[in-house]
């Protein structure tokens, strides 16, 4: 079902997303390699492919990071940025860009950042003699967030930059979207689908508590450092990309639990599916909802997530 929905919803993207729709036989001619030469090549292949494709990329990531995050808090309504690497990486992003790096600096502050703010979050936990646990990382990492999301805001002040192309980036935008794009996330998506997979009966262990994943021989402290640091990279990477785009983990976890079910070996395939499905739609909609306006699509799932997380709120996860 999933799977068949990203393929239409790709299909839509080559044909009517951007400024002017492509019929959908010359779309597929395109990709069959017996287009023409015309301004239609370059838009299919050049614009709208790699989009369509980093949207989908983008949202596994975001879901498999989200439903691994969930289950590591065992909280239904935690999401990637609950132990504030977006605010890490949003921070190091938007310094990157106020200082006037090109992408790549951007991406690397972005990448720094995020690591930065998970080692600040165990720095923090331990210096103030917390245990270990995840409901500590949690309340530290939210804490944690909020003082490193004015730490942007500030960064973007005292720049004197131009803070459209800046709060574009901050909200979530895609329009850059390149095949390089494509292939570095696809690695940091395969790496992160790798690691969780690898640790998914212990992340299912879990669900006991602490104490009783212990008493099964799961070491909690390596394992939520593990998946903490993998999620960690692979959400750094997209932010430094693509800006901040909520609620797509959150969301896409949720109903995977309730589809697939609450083993972490099924849910998780089935969750980059959804949040693939739902950030396709999001930026879909993105560039149709103004014609001839690229709204940031972290504002369009912004918009779509409020409601359910209000419903998720009303119906409690099993």
């Amino acid at each position: 079902m999933w799977m068949g929905a990203c393929l239409i919803l790709v299909g839509l993207h080559l044909s009517i997303g951007g400024v002017y729709p492509i019929p959908l036989g010359e779309v597929v001619r395109e990709l069959m390699g017996r287009g023409g030469e015309g301004q239609g090549g370059f838009v299919v292949w050049e614009l709208r492919f790699p989009r369509a494709l980093s949207d989908l990329v983008l949202g596994a990531i975001l879901a498999v990071a989200g439903a691994s995050f969930q289950m590591l808090f065992r909280n239904p309504l935690a999401e990637p940025y609950i132990v504030g690497v977006s605010s890490g990486a949003a921070a190091g992003g938007t310094l990157a860009i106020v200082l006037g790096t090109a992408t790549g600096g951007t991406l690397l502050g972005s990448t720094v950042g995020g690591l930065a703010s998970l080692a600040l979050v165990f720095a923090l936990a331990r210096g103030l003699r917390l245990n270990r646990s995840t409901e500590s990382l949690l309340l530290v990492g939210v804490s944690l967030g909020a003082m490193l999301s004015g730490l942007s805001t500030l960064f973007l002040l005292l720049g004197g930059h131009d803070t459209n192309k800046v709060l574009r980036w901050l909200f979530g935008n895609t329009s850059n979207a390149q095949w390089t794009s494509v292939g570095i996330l696809s690695l940091a998506g395969a790496l992160l689908l790798v690691v969780l997979l690898r640790y998914a009966k212990p992340l299912n262990a879990l669900s006991l508590g602490e104490e009783g994943a212990r008493r099964l021989g799961v070491q909690t402290g390596p394992l939520s450092a593990w998946v903490l640091a993998t999620s960690t990279l692979a959400v750094s990477l997209t932010v430094g990309y693509f800006g901040m785009i909520g609620f797509v983990g959150l969301v896409s976890g949720h109903m995977a639990r309730h589809q697939f079910g609450a083993d972490l070996r099924r849910s998780l395939v089935g969750s980059a599916w959804i949040g693939a499905t739902l950030l396709l739609a999001a930026d879909l909609l993105a560039q149709r909802l103004m014609p001839g306006s690229d709204l940031p699509v972290g504002a369009i799932t912004a918009i779509l997530g409020a409601p359910c997380l209000i419903w998720m709120i009303r119906r409690p996860s099993h």
